[in-house]
């Protein structure tokens, strides 16, 4: 099995269970995204703003906060509750400021 079989696996069982990734990333890096992979997820994603230097890109999926870069590989999924509750507030606060892309 190759990455390509584990992405539609788990895109697959992301659509299957209505679950939405909301996605922020870094300014200027939208259009580097593949439509392909905007039409295969259900993804929400929004651009942070040029002020905020971010290398990496924030997800939420329920209860858990993902960092990941592709530019310099690297992926965290946090599931530690008062990890969590804070990095959610300051997601949320990003994702208030941020251009909403698609």
């Amino acid at each position: 099995m190759n990455s390509g079989d584990v992405e539609s696996i788990i895109f697959g069982l992301k659509k299957k269970r209505n679950i939405i990734t909301k996605t922020l990333i870094p300014f200027g890096t939208f259009s580097s995204i593949s439509k392909n992979k905007l039409t295969g997820q259900n993804i929400v994603i929004k651009e942070m703003p040029d002020s905020i230097s971010f290398e990496g890109s924030f997800w939420i999926i329920k209860d858990i906060i993902v960092h990941f870069s592709g530019s310099q590989p690297f992926l965290v999924a946090i599931k530690h509750k008062a990890i969590v509750d804070g990095m959610k507030s300051i997601y949320n606060f990003l994702w208030e400021i941020s251009n909403s892309k698609r």
